[in-house]
């Protein structure tokens, strides 16, 4: 398992980066996306889901603001994440996808794929 972070970078283009009302919004909507890919995923404390993982029990957290997320779970489940945590910020606003040592730190377009993340990571 590793640690990733997949977070709102800089100076925004469409509306405030901190928006405690847009942590709230990405929260519930990212909800069913864990839940799909993790059908024994379950809230743990604060804003965050627990995810059995056969490398270990996981964890996703999301900030109260909405702007990072972290990942502590395999690689394939931190892919699918970010990919969806992408995909529910505004494409105005940057968004970069990191490890724990941001030896991979890589913005992520709008329209971001699995595909061109995993690309992304194996390139790194």
């Amino acid at each position: 398992m590793a640690t990733f972070m997949v977070f709102i970078d800089g100076g925004p283009t469409d509306g405030p980066a901190e928006d405690p009302a847009r942590g709230r919004v990405i929260r519930a909507a990212l909800a069913p996306t864990v839940h799909a890919h993790r059908r024994d995923a379950e809230p743990s404390p604060g804003r965050g889901w627990l995810l059995p993982t056969p490398d270990g029990p996981g964890e996703v957290h999301l900030s109260e603001d909405g702007t990072t997320l972290y990942l502590d779970v395999p690689w394939h489940d931190a892919v699918r994440l970010a990919v969806a945590f992408r995909r529910l910020v505004p494409a105005g606003l940057d968004v970069v996808f990191c490890d724990e040592g941001y030896t991979l730190a890589a913005r992520l377009p709008s329209d971001a794929t699995d595909a061109e993340l995993i690309a992304l990571m194996t390139a790194a």
